[in-house]
């Protein structure tokens, strides 16, 4: 679960990545089947807007943490800013902290509640986005 990560899966609904962008099969056994015979063409997800939420998502799932100065080197400091402010009632609930500018939930809570603590994150970033 590292920034831009490359790994393979194969079968129903298996979802890989090559250098950070993702690419899905299809769920379905017949769309599966579908795809199969038309040759699994493998088209993949833009890397984009969507690689910050992507990598706060896994980061945050590891006792590694969201590398909050990572964050502002490749996505700008205000985006780090972003993911900071919707961390803080996370934070004040005990369920994530900031150590060394990572941003990591806590053992268990935090990891217990992490789509919590994700919602307010992704609801920040979002709103820097635009969306």
């Amino acid at each position: 679960w590292r920034p831009a990560p490359s790994w393979r899966a194969l079968g129903l609904g298996a979802t890989c990545s090559e250098d950070g962008r993702r690419f899905a099969r299809p769920r379905e056994m017949k769309e599966y089947e579908a795809w199969v015979d038309a040759g699994a063409i493998v088209e993949r997800e833009p890397a984009g807007g969507d690689a910050l939420l992507d990598e706060a998502l896994t980061a945050l799932r590891t006792s590694g943490g969201l590398d909050l100065g990572r964050v502002a080197d490749v996505y700008g400091a205000e985006r780090s800013e972003a993911a900071r402010r919707g961390a803080q009632e996370a934070i004040g609930l005990g369920l994530a902290v900031v150590d060394d500018d990572v941003l990591r939930l806590t053992d268990p809570e935090g990891f217990l509640f992490s789509n919590f603590a994700l919602a307010g994150i992704f609801a920040e970033l979002g709103e820097e986005d635009g969306s």
